[in-house]
């Protein structure tokens, strides 16, 4: 009886796994074998062409002949969308990756070597590369883990790979989650400026004493951790727009209010000395600080969508276009991306704007923006409030794609030509001097940008009824230009540098790496 109730127990348990092996849906086929052909140079390719740039074509030759040597071993992970056409191959075909072509899809590999590296015996992963589509969900470090059972159970005394310097989305998925540390092989450790580092993790003393340095560590996990591009993400550079903007614009209220006024009327108003003494005298010290609600407020929601839109649109046209095209055209993608959040930014700002250009200019309108917002709508109609969005959009459009554009192109060539360390080797005050000093230069450059439409919204917004022609009439060309421009400078390039301070410790703070000085997302390597 009881041998019965065994044999009809085994035959369910036989039917249920023939039930579950023969589900039609994708699953990871994957095989350690030796191949005389780059079965991977295509997925290869398609990930490190756009960071090797024009050196891949001598790049790829070299990798042809690594991945053909007899040294050369593999795993290779293959996505099979038909189950029973698996089952069917012999153990021998399986395992032989030339047949695996026409039978399913290769979205990862890994070519590893067993050498030796200062008499140490170590398994060396050349390559690990992952289909765009299969990043972040787990596979690479299985792989990884798997590759180091391997160089265990081979009596292996260390793992060593290479990573670019330039891939801070590999060297953070190696350091951080796997916990490599700098080799004492690494070029860095002897003084020598490469564009690479070694990494390695021993399993023994020897290795250890041999290949790790005694005084570097892995950096730890920061405390809060937000994963990049997720709603976290984007939620965490909204609130840091959010305080990089409204409170510096506040906190320049003083210096907006002269300048405002110098734009308005140039005859009262000469100098920045001189409009400073007018408005003491005529306002008292309190009226340095007239409209910093709407200040406050209008520039907080716009700081809430520039920074958050254009961290969104930035990866969304740079998945658009593509890894390869992404990297040679990153300027167009900074464009692009923060033109597309100014536009977004300026319909939330318009009404606050327009309150506190006529509580700025025009004394006895109102105090605020609780008195002086109701008195506008009465006097010009709610769609008074968005008169002057075409002129913002013009004054905006281009500050905000020079702010954003030029920081990102100042800030990588700081770490390429000015600071002898790259960026993830530099302390986070380091990194965030580097920030500022990035936003005050780009700062510069918005404003001489920008201010001939700043010259316009301040004249549209003081004159009931008036016009873009009439404010070229009056003004002219050359004082739309430069009408109040050397304050603004001062104003802008300070504020630009400040916010960038602001907005980059606020990710540090969260945990997330600061703007700028690294190339566009690569896939691991």
């Amino acid at each position: 009886m009881e041998a019965e109730k065994s044999a009809e127990s085994n035959k369910k348990s036989k039917n249920n796994r023939d039930k579950k092996m023969t589900r039609k849906e994708p699953f990871f086929s994957s095989k350690a074998v030796y191949s005389e052909s780059p079965q991977g140079i295509g997925l290869l390719q398609v990930n490190m062409e756009a960071s090797y740039g024009t050196e891949w074509p001598v790049e790829e030759k070299v990798k042809r002949r690594e991945m053909v040597s007899s040294e050369a071993r593999y795993i290779f992970v293959y996505e099979i969308s038909n189950v029973d056409d698996m089952l069917k191959l012999s153990k021998k075909e399986r395992c032989n990756a030339d047949g695996m072509d026409d039978k399913g899809h290769l979205v990862a590999f890994v070519h590893y070597r067993f050498t030796i590296e200062e008499e140490i015996p170590v398994l060396y992963v050349y390559e690990l590369q992952l289909e765009h589509r299969v990043q972040g969900k787990g596979l690479g470090k299985f792989l990884m883990v798997l590759i180091e059972l391997i160089a265990q159970k081979s009596k292996m005394s260390a793992m060593v790979l290479t990573v670019q310097k330039a891939n801070m989305i590999a060297m953070n998925f190696y350091r951080n989650k796997l916990r490599y540390l700098i080799s004492t092989m690494s070029p860095s450790q002897m003084g020598l400026q490469t564009n690479y580092e070694l990494l390695c993790k021993s399993f023994d003393y020897e290795a250890k004493d041999g290949l790790q340095p005694v005084l570097v560590a892995a950096p730890k996990e920061p405390s809060r951790k937000i994963e990049m591009f997720s709603p976290a993400y984007y939620g965490a550079c909204t609130f840091g727009g959010v305080m990089s903007c409204g409170l510096t614009h506040m906190a320049v209220t003083p210096l907006d209010l002269v300048k405002c006024n110098m734009q308005i009327d140039p005859a009262k108003y000469k100098s920045i000395s001189s409009g400073f003494g007018v408005l003491l005298k005529e306002q008292g010290a309190r009226g340095f600080f007239r409209g910093w609600v709407p200040t406050l407020l209008g520039y907080s929601a716009q700081g809430a969508c520039k920074y958050g839109f254009y961290e969104y649109f930035k990866k969304y046209y740079t998945d658009l276009a593509g890894p390869e095209n992404a990297a040679k055209y990153k300027t167009l993608i900074f464009l692009a991306g923060s033109a597309s959040a100014e536009v977004i930014a300026d319909v939330a700002l318009c009404p606050f704007e327009a309150v506190k250009v006529r509580v700025q200019t025009q004394p006895g309108f109102a105090r605020g923006l609780s008195d002086g917002l109701p008195k506008f709508v009465r006097a010009e109609g709610a769609s008074g409030l968005y008169k002057g969005l075409v002129p913002l959009w013009g004054r905006q459009i281009p500050y905000t794609m020079m702010k954003f554009a030029s920081f990102e192109t100042i800030v990588e060539q700081l770490y390429k030509n000015v600071i002898p360390t790259p960026k993830d080797q530099c302390s986070k005050s380091t990194q965030l001097g580097v920030s500022f000093a990035g936003g005050y230069l780009a700062g510069i450059l918005c404003a001489i940008v920008s201010h001939p439409a700043d010259n316009l919204v301040s004249f549209l917004n003081n004159a009931k009824g008036a016009t873009v022609g009439d404010a070229v009439n009056k003004l002219g060309v050359m004082g739309l230009c430069t009408r109040g421009l050397p304050i603004r400078i001062v104003m802008i390039g300070t504020l630009t540098g400040a916010q960038w301070g602001i907005y980059d410790s606020f990710k540090v703070f969260v945990g997330l790496p600061t703007t700028g000085g690294a190339a566009p997302p690569a896939p691991v390597k």
